[in-house]
């Protein structure tokens, strides 16, 4: 995928980032799986969606835009939170 992906689990460890997410924070392939979002060292990174984790981490599901900077251009970043799933029988 050209786009950056990235799957953190209700605890907020990462579970998977593909090769653009890691292009694009500028980390070695592989460097951020198992570790916590608070372990990471990245600028902006996590500052800008806390009240759209905490609804998803809740079961709501979270659809929006972020924009960004970075080299003198504007980002737009699509973002899609699905719900958290039950861990109920």
């Amino acid at each position: 995928l050209p786009g950056r992906v990235a799957y953190w689990d209700a605890d907020l460890r990462c579970r998977f980032a593909n090769r653009s997410w890691h292009l694009w924070y500028d980390q070695p392939l592989g460097s951020v799986v198992g570790k916590l979002g608070s372990e990471l060292d990245l600028p902006g990174f996590g500052t800008n969606n806390p009240p759209q984790m905490e609804a998803a981490l809740q079961g709501e599901a979270q659809h929006f835009e972020r924009v960004s900077w970075r080299d003198g251009r504007r980002h737009v970043h699509l973002m899609h939170w699905p719900t958290r799933r039950s861990t109920a029988a």
